[in-house]
């Protein structure tokens, strides 16, 4: 089953996106305009089931994705005291 999904809303938490070369995913400006907050895009070769065609890249790039995000999340920490 098709899963509708409202592209009009924008999304303010923190985001990263790995975007394989053979996948459905927009372009930069489509991607900028939801996605209010984004912490990295990388682009790679590979299709859609990226996990299973390139494990280590993508496990990479959500650690490195998630790295990005506890820096920025504590620095708002300690900014905030």
């Amino acid at each position: 089953m098709y899963c509708y999904v409202n592209f009009r809303l924008p999304v303010n938490v923190p985001t990263a996106f790995a975007r394989f070369k053979y996948d459905i995913i927009g372009p930069n400006g489509m991607i900028s305009d939801i996605y209010l907050n984004l912490i990295q895009v990388t682009d790679y070769d590979g299709g859609h089931f990226a996990a299973f065609e390139n494990p280590k890249v993508l496990a990479d790039d959500i650690f490195n994705g998630i790295a990005k995000m506890e820096l920025i999340h504590g620095a708002e920490k300690s900014s905030s005291k």
